[in-house]
């Protein structure tokens, strides 16, 4: 049995969401009965987000387990599973999926049943390892191949400057936080730091890897060609 891992860029970012929205809010509460008209509608606005978050969490989260024999889809938070047999995965397909400035890679896998799984590197961090795995099941001929390497570039080459420019803003962000470190010794400000830090790494890592898939595919259209 494996156990895919999420996307913990994607989890941590969630997160944060849900607890700013969720501090904010009660901050809020504490004073309900003495806010203007103002600070109603932002209150409301925050319990309306806070609301939103945790049904898309509820509706969305999954874990993707494999077996030898089987592919397993468990939503924790729905307490429920899916189960296919790998024998009755007939298909798979690419594209992309786009979510606010950035495009994602998604992967649907359908079975002779009639079953579709939808499965993206938003959700999953290891989505290349899935890759690989359903397509030992299926065997995917020249053009589904294609499909998929196209699918690979096209996020590379829209997501590398988005990227780019989020690496630049944290790294200016994290020389201030290391100014400020020096200056108030807050731990605050030493929570910020780490938290940067990590979002700086995690960025470089990504940037160097559509920087690879961009090079590959590239190297194998020129060896098209010449062929």
């Amino acid at each position: 049995m494996k156990i895919y891992k999420n996307n913990f860029l994607t989890l941590l970012l969630f997160l944060l969401l849900i607890v700013s929205v969720a501090y904010e809010a009660l901050k809020l509460l504490k004073d309900y009965h003495t806010l203007d008209t103002e600070h109603l509608f932002i209150f409301y606005s925050l319990v309306v987000v806070f609301a939103v978050s945790v049904l898309i969490a509820v509706l969305k989260f999954k874990i993707f387990v494999t077996t030898n024999l089987s592919i397993i889809i468990i939503y924790p938070f729905q307490f429920r599973y899916r189960s296919v047999n790998k024998n009755s995965v007939n298909r798979l397909s690419w594209d992309n999926l786009r979510f606010a400035i950035l495009n994602f890679r998604q992967m649907s896998i359908y079975s002779r049943s009639g079953t579709k799984i939808n499965i993206s590197d938003l959700e999953f961090y290891n989505f290349s390892d899935i890759e690989n795995e359903m397509m030992k099941i299926v065997s995917t001929d020249r053009k589904g191949r294609r499909a998929k390497e196209d699918v690979a570039y096209d996020q590379a080459h829209f997501n590398k400057p988005v990227v780019e420019l989020a690496l630049l803003l944290l790294a200016i962000v994290l020389v201030f936080l290391v100014l400020a470190m020096i200056k108030y010794q807050s731990m605050k400000i030493i929570v910020l730091l780490i938290a940067d830090a990590v979002f700086l790494i995690q960025m470089k890592l990504l940037r160097d890897f559509y920087v690879r898939v961009m090079n590959t595919y590239n190297d194998e259209r020129f060896s098209e060609k010449r062929d």
